[in-house]
């Protein structure tokens, strides 16, 4: 949606150029993300869940930061070192935050 102009990202805005810019990989990542996050809902164990969690976030990372670096001429290193960790810890905590309260949400709705 927002690739045809609906406002949903950054700043209340939408449009092509926001997959095509710096920030676009971190945006196409989110869809490597957000199949993880639906296949998890399928397995048993709370270890497996989270592991695919961890994996869409990496891969969601992983795209962000090459597409990044392309479009700045920035090399990978200078980025991991400078960006990366700190986003790569907060995105984490947050899976495994979000991983909780579904889990809570799941159990009084059933």
């Amino acid at each position: 949606l927002g690739g045809i102009g609906v406002p949903v990202f950054s700043n209340f805005s939408g449009g092509l150029h926001h997959l095509f810019g710096q920030n676009g990989g971190f945006i196409i990542g989110f869809l490597f993300l957000s199949v993880c996050c639906s296949l998890s809902s399928k397995l048993k164990t709370d270890f497996k869940k989270l592991c695919l969690g961890f994996l869409g976030v990496l891969l969601m990372s992983i795209c962000g930061v090459l597409y990044f670096c392309f479009f700045t001429a920035t090399k990978v290193f200078n980025f991991i070192n400078l960006i990366f960790v700190f986003m790569f810890i907060k995105d984490i905590i947050l899976c495994i935050s979000a991983f909780y309260i579904s889990k809570n949400i799941k159990k009084r709705t059933s």
